[in-house]
């Protein structure tokens, strides 16, 4: 299956980060909200770092920090870690703090509890269970130097991580109607492998997957169509039966490229369409 979920925090959520639901704070801002393609990434409001904002739960990790054409940062909060409440009552809602030097860029993010909810939770009994939720994307404002050679450091655990910048990832130029809210992610832990994932309607997802080589059949793989893409042979395949998950796939000489649709097998996209998304890439 493809790999958004294989990043982050050890976990394997079956669900695409673009389809978490997440309330953010919109007040102050420090540098104005991103402009990026992280279109289904929160846009948070910056606080002073060192200095919790009022009601506050305290700081949340991150990981897989995306710098956007824009220069703002998205980062992805284990929103699981969110201390004093329970998931399962609500997503936290997230600010940012950026603090910035001229050897490091340090960012903070705050967790509040959630917002009122006009339908109340059940009541619990019995603790607090496990959800396993997938990291949540959040994003700085823009910075107010480029990030150039600074290090960019999580205020929470002091680590020092890596970057991936979003302009060095082929972006489709086309899309099928109705899917949008594009998330750009990837794995720390293998920096090849980066995936844009887009919200479809009925809960449809569209994914573009970079992955290392070598190219290596899915389980118990089953061809669908044949076609080129960008010049390479591709295929359309599926994993056995499993017709809710289907992918155009081909090799050039740095990756392996999948393009799928998941979901429910009666809305997947046609193998002609994923071709196309695929031929779109630049």
């Amino acid at each position: 299956m493809p790999g958004i979920g294989r990043m982050r925090f050890g976990r394997r959520p079956a669900v695409l980060v673009a389809a978490l639901v997440l309330v953010v704070t919109a007040g102050g801002c420090q540098h104005g909200k991103s402009g990026s393609d992280q279109q289904g990434t929160a846009a948070a409001a910056h606080v002073t770092l060192g200095h919790p904002p009022a009601g506050s739960l305290g700081a949340l990790d991150w990981t897989a920090p995306v710098l956007q054409a824009d220069g703002s940062i998205t980062v992805f909060a284990d929103v699981d870690a969110t201390p004093k409440i329970c998931i399962i009552d609500g997503l936290p809602q997230l600010t940012t703090a950026v603090n910035e030097t001229d050897q490091a860029v340090t960012v903070t993010v705050w967790a509040a509890p959630p917002p009122p909810s006009a339908t109340p939770h059940p009541r619990r009994t019995g603790g607090c269970p496990t959800v396993g939720r997938a990291p949540v994307p959040i994003s700085t404002g823009p910075l107010h130097q480029p990030l150039g050679s600074r290090s960019l450091v999580d205020a929470s655990t002091g680590h020092k991580h890596p970057v991936l910048t979003a302009s060095t990832i082929p972006t489709p130029g086309f899309v099928p109607a109705g899917y949008g809210q594009p998330v750009l992610s990837w794995d720390e832990t293998s920096p090849e492998l980066v995936t844009r994932s887009y919200t479809g309607p009925n809960g449809q997802s569209l994914l573009i997957e970079q992955r290392p080589l070598p190219d290596q059949p899915l389980y118990n793989e089953r061809v669908l169509a044949h076609g080129t893409v960008l010049g390479k042979p591709a295929r359309v395949a599926q994993t056995g039966n499993f017709s809710d998950n289907v992918c155009a796939i081909w090799a050039d000489a740095h990756h392996v490229w999948w393009v799928c649709s998941q979901g429910q097998p009666a809305a997947a996209l046609s193998p002609a369409v994923l071709l196309q998304v695929g031929n779109s890439l630049h």
